[in-house]
């Protein structure tokens, strides 16, 4: 598709930033394109709302039982996370630096490229019926998204659990990005991801 093509002729790599052994993928020009973050929202929307149709057709209950929701990461996720959610019309909850979350919250430490970090989100933002679909900007070791996935079990520990299986989606159902790097070995069943490398 000629809207791949320019994607990946859009981005920047840059080797050893912003320590030696990383290389840095740039979304933001793709950000910066009009056309083309809107035909990578549009993508992206639309094959969230099949997976939600294809493994849960009763969705008239959400009103009843909890809503989908979007967990996401804090920086170039959370534009990404913003244009779905808009898009959607899902609420977001957003997964952020744990300093900068007031009152209650749930939180992880987890390493990514660059450091150690303790990220989270705000204690009742969520539900335990909510169907959460996880969004990040780039999936590469997968340490921010199994931060999330842990971030949502622990605040889960907390919640009162009702059976609703049967009709409504519960838990973490996808995961979403602009880019999944497999040469990383990070795995999913339901990873949804506009473009991947393999090396």
């Amino acid at each position: 598709m000629a809207e791949r093509k320019l994607f990946n002729n859009t981005l920047k790599i840059y080797k050893d930033f912003p320590k030696a052994g990383v290389n840095f993928i740039d979304l933001i020009p793709v950000f910066q394109n009009e056309f083309l973050f809107k035909c990578i929202v549009d993508n992206l929307a639309n094959r969230i709302m099949k997976l939600l149709d294809s493994k849960y057709p009763n969705r008239h209950l959400y009103k009843i039982y909890g809503e989908p929701k979007l967990m996401v990461a804090d920086g170039r996720g959370l534009i990404l996370g913003s244009a779905l959610a808009y898009k959607l019309g899902f609420d977001m909850v957003l997964f952020r630096d744990a300093k900068k979350i007031p009152g209650e919250k749930v939180t992880v430490k987890f390493n990514n490229e660059y450091a150690e970090r303790e990220f989270g989100i705000e204690a009742d933002s969520i539900k335990r019926t909510d169907a959460i679909i996880l969004v990040d900007d780039v999936i590469a070791t997968g340490e921010t998204m199994n931060a999330m996935r842990k971030c949502w079990l622990k605040a889960m520990a907390n919640k009162d659990i009702y059976n609703y299986s049967n009709m409504f989606p519960m838990g973490i159902i996808a995961e979403v990005s602009l880019m999944h790097l497999k040469y990383l070995k990070y795995k999913s069943k339901n990873i949804i991801t506009y473009s991947s490398r393999t090396k």
